[in-house]
């Protein structure tokens, strides 16, 4: 019975460490860029490159949705832009934007 858990135990593991490898390589290599992730949220927009102000451009792991995705914030004309969009595929998964206090 022992070598049985033990077995369940190092194969969870292993499992668990290869699962762990592949999420940490796909971050380091996501399909879109950190300038494509820029240039899809503003384009989103529907405002040009150069106007846009960039607070924060980050690539996260959103446990709730099981893959990576680039955060991108900027400013242009006194409004505050948020655009989510998935590292692999480029899709915008959510467009937000407000006036800028």
């Amino acid at each position: 019975m022992k070598k049985k858990v033990l077995k369940a135990a190092l194969l969870a593991a292993t499992v668990s460490a290869t699962g762990l490898c592949a999420l940490t390589s796909f971050a380091a290599n996501p399909k879109i860029t950190q300038a494509r992730a820029k240039e899809i949220a503003v384009a989103r927009a529907g405002i040009p490159m150069a106007g846009a102000n960039f607070k924060k451009v980050k690539l996260e792991f959103e446990r709730d949705r099981g893959r990576y995705e680039y955060d991108v914030e900027f400013l242009h004309n006194g409004y505050e832009y948020e655009v989510e969009i998935d590292a692999e595929t480029g899709a915008v998964l959510d467009y937000d934007v407000e006036l800028d206090d």
